[in-house]
C-alpha cells in the first residue's frame, strides 16, 4: 500500500471528504507547507505560528459534517460562513496560493542578486554546457525585463540554481564534466 493510500484509510474519518482531508493534512500540511515555511521564516530568524491547525480546532473540524465543509463547489462552506462579519469577503473569497518568494522582484531590485545571475547564466560554461541553447537563456532574461517579470523570474530562479548546482555537486565529483563536447 503506497503512503497516500495508508493516510487515506488511517483516518477516522466516515465521509470520503474527511478522509481526503486527513490524507492532505498528512502529506501536504504536515510533509511539506509546514516544513517550507518554518524552515524558511526560521532563516529569518522568525517564529511561525498557525492558529488555525490548534489541535482542539483540528478535532472539532474533523467532527463537522462533509456537507457543511463543502456545498456545491463552495469550499470552506462552515468557515467561510463562521467568518463572514468577522473577514472581509475579498478575504473569504480569495483564491488559496502559495507561499511565494518574490525572486523575480530581488532579480530585478537587487544588483548583486541581478548580477551573480547574469554572470552564472552568461558564462561560457553555463553556455557550453548544453543543457540549454544560448539564445533561450538569452531571451527568458529578455522577457524577464521586458514581459512578465514573475514568471520569468522564477524560470530565471530554476536556471541560476540548476546551474550552481551542477557546479557543486557535478563538476567537483566528476573530472571534466563541465562543458560537454
Amino acid at each position: 500500500m503506497n503512503i497516500a493510500d495508508t493516510h487515506f484509510h488511517h483516518g477516522e474519518g466516515r465521509s470520503e471528504l474527511n478522509r481526503l482531508l486527513y490524507m492532505d493534512v498528512q502529506m501536504t500540511l504536515a510533509d511539506n507547507d509546514l516544513r517550507k515555511v518554518c524552515g524558511t521564516v526560521e532563516m529569518a530568524g522568525v517564529r511561525a505560528c498557525f492558529p488555525l491547525l490548534d489541535w482542539r480546532l483540528a478535532e472539532l473540524s474533523g467532527r463537522i459534517p462533509s456537507r457543511l465543509k463543502l456545498k456545491g463547489f463552495n469550499k470552506r462552506y462552515i468557515f467561510k460562513r463562521a467568518m463572514k462579519n468577522i473577514l472581509p469577503i475579498e478575504i473569504l473569497n480569495k483564491k488559496k496560493h502559495g507561499f511565494g518568494v518574490p525572486v523575480a522582484l530581488w532579480f530585478l531590485e537587487d544588483p548583486r542578486l541581478d548580477s551573480l545571475m547574469k554572470d552564472v547564466l552568461n558564462d561560457p560554461k553555463t553556455r557550453q554546457r548544453g543543457y540549454f541553447r544560448s539564445a533561450f537563456l538569452d531571451d527568458v532574461m529578455r522577457k524577464h525585463r521586458e514581459v512578465d517579470a514573475k514568471n520569468y523570474g522564477e524560470m530565471l530562479w530554476f536556471l541560476l540554481t540548476l546551474e550552481l548546482w551542477h557546479r557543486e555537486h557535478l563538476e567537483s565529483a566528476v573530472p571534466n564534466m563541465g562543458v560537454l563536447p
